[in-house]
């Protein structure tokens, strides 16, 4: 009988980080990530960028109505 938190078949000293793509209950993808990767949104990878000393800018006609432009933050200010 397998405990609580273990999966049925997975050897108890197995050890992985995996992202998993569901649809409808199902698994329909999935993928080891690596020792050295992070998952992150894209806003996390901005900032992560930003501390380490980048200068992220969008190119004008990229920046959508869901970021604001420094005009209209400055309009709001």
């Amino acid at each position: 009988m397998h405990k609580p938190n273990q999966i049925p078949g997975i050897a108890d000293n197995y050890s992985a980080r995996i992202m998993l793509t569901i649809e409808n209950g199902k698994v329909v993808s999935e993928r080891m990530i690596g020792a050295g990767e992070i998952l992150a949104t894209f806003d996390i990878f901005i900032e992560l960028a930003q501390r380490a000393g980048w200068h992220v800018t969008p190119n004008h006609d990229e920046v959508t109505k869901s970021h604001a432009t420094a005009e209209e933050v400055a309009h709001v200010a």
